[in-house]
């Protein structure tokens, strides 16, 4: 089993830990406007917990995904378009350590997404059932949790950002988007 990422690497940025429990080097964590920060199980509950009274849209992608590729541009402009405090959105990465320097960072940096970025740090039989249950970890996989924290709505693939939208108000119909 790999070891989970501490949570003082939400503190020390510079200092965190990769899928293998080696850690991140602190370029490689401070090379977009947000950090790309390892996130374990544990700690996604506590980012989701952090967010409780908002609508939160998470997104789990990969360089290596095309799919996944194509929609984090649509990510971003519906996180540039909705800038409001009742949605946040948030993007891990489930990447391999040994590419974020070379793939993750330029890609998250070329992008410049409002939301921060985070980097998977447990495998995958832990961390996907603590994104969704009912997800088998095909990407691109997008969820949607209400204000309360439960799951409301999935998005394999969006190919919009009114696909997206959609999501979002079922998630809460009152929200203006």
């Amino acid at each position: 089993m790999r070891l989970a990422a501490p949570l003082i690497a939400f503190v020390f940025a510079g200092t965190g830990w990769a899928q293998t429990g080696e850690p991140v080097s602190a370029e490689a964590a401070s090379a977009s406007s947000h950090p790309i920060t390892p996130l374990s199980a544990a700690d996604l509950r506590t980012e989701l917990d952090a967010r409780r009274g908002k609508v939160v849209v998470l997104n789990m992608w990969a360089t290596w995904c095309g799919p996944c590729v194509e929609e984090f541009p649509l990510l971003v402009e519906f996180a540039r378009s909705v800038a409001t405090e009742e949605v946040a959105v948030m993007a891990i990465s489930a990447d391999f350590p040994e590419d974020l320097e070379a793939k993750v960072v330029p890609f998250v940096r070329a992008h410049d997404p409002p939301f921060p970025v985070f980097l998977q740090s447990d495998h995958e039989d832990v961390f996907t059932p603590a994104v969704d249950p009912q997800w088998r970890g095909r990407f691109p996989h997008t969820v949607v949790y209400d204000r309360e924290g439960k799951i409301v709505a999935r998005v394999g693939n969006f190919r919009s950002t009114e696909e997206l939208r959609e999501a979002v108000l079922h998630a809460d119909p009152e929200l203006t988007l």
